[in-house]
């Protein structure tokens, strides 16, 4: 006789497997050395690390995170490469994809699918300041141009409301009626909006991922339930707390994912909140800390460098939140 925990499991990955698009998906930073090069070394390891944590359905590179602003079309397709290469079909790997115009945006998606990515992460132009405020004409226009060019599976990114080139909940539901939309990263960053989001998304023709990937609000966002799980930074640096939170949203457990959250909170507190820094430094400096990387991170300009206080109040909040003592544990 099965009981109730065993039952859970076999739910979930059932879920999972009629879904691929389901679960944590690490959007995982890039490693480089003092002359700013990729750290191709330390890239492997943290995906092997990644790779080996239970619940981590895929991974998403050349993102934020994975300071693709500063890489050329050269170095993110070896970023690619080398988290295909790694993840060698066991999971799935999406692409980040941005620019200035579609042209870009088209010479990337095909880069991603011949190097075997599974899908692409189509960051909004930064043209589309405001759009939200102009239908969905020009963004639905947008993707179907994307998906006519390329045959790749499209992740949408709902950005921060702050950017300016978030999606109206209204254009969300049209994007969701494409056909090589499969998912939606949403960041959107304010609980009002993302719950609109989710009910133009639950009433849309068609039914696509929803990753609730708010850093700052994943508990308020996750407690109203219907997500499929998060594509997000946090990921790579407490993958299987992530896991632990998302399989608490799904199981209606809010006390859970409470707890999760709460071991969470002083992370992102410091992390996200920061004035100055880039989080994805952050993240690295931090899994340097941990033993995951083999070498200090090294910023990449114009964002400032860190100095002593910085590193001792990563440690510091490192220690606060638990991530200290179990990272000696795994």
């Amino acid at each position: 006789m099965w009981n109730r925990w065993e039952i859970l499991k076999l739910k979930v990955l059932v879920m999972s497997v009629s879904n691929p698009w389901r679960g944590l998906f690490p959007a995982t930073v890039l490693p480089c050395r003092e002359d700013f090069s990729i750290d191709e070394e330390d890239l492997r390891i943290l995906i092997r690390f990644l790779m080996g944590v239970r619940g981590v359905s895929g991974l998403a590179c050349n993102g934020h995170a994975g300071d693709a602003w500063a890489l050329t079309r050269e170095e993110r397709d070896l970023v690619t490469q080398i988290h295909v290469e790694e993840a060698g079909g066991q999971i799935l790997v999406i692409a980040g994809v941005s620019g200035l115009c579609t042209r870009d945006y088209v010479e990337q998606m095909g880069d991603a699918k011949a190097s075997g990515a599974a899908a692409v992460l189509v960051l909004p132009p930064p043209l589309f300041r405001g759009v939200s405020n102009r239908g969905p004409d020009e963004p639905v226009a947008f993707i179907r141009s994307l998906a006519e060019a390329v045959d790749i599976p499209i992740v949408l990114f709902q950005h921060m409301i702050g950017q300016g080139n978030n999606y109206s909940a209204e254009t969300m539901a049209r994007l969701a009626e494409i056909e090589a939309v499969v998912a939606v990263k949403d960041a959107v960053g304010d609980y009002r909006l993302y719950e609109k989001d989710l009910i133009a998304l639950l009433g849309a023709k068609r039914r696509i991922s929803i990753l609730n990937s708010s850093d700052v609000l994943l508990f308020p966002c996750g407690a109203l339930g219907h997500n499929d799980g998060s594509l997000i930074s946090l990921g790579t640096l407490m993958p299987h707390w992530m896991v632990e939170l998302i399989e608490a949203f799904w199981r209606d457990d809010l006390s859970a994912a409470r707890a999760v959250n709460d071991r969470v909170h002083p992370v992102v507190n410091m992390f996200y909140n920061t004035p100055g820094v880039n989080n994805a430094a952050f993240i690295k400096e931090a899994l340097h800390m941990l033993g995951v990387l083999s070498r200090p991170c090294v910023i990449r300009p114009p964002h400032r460098t860190f100095d002593e206080r910085d590193r001792a109040a990563i440690r510091s909040v490192l220690d606060e939140s638990g991530l200290t003592e179990f990272y000696k544990t795994i």
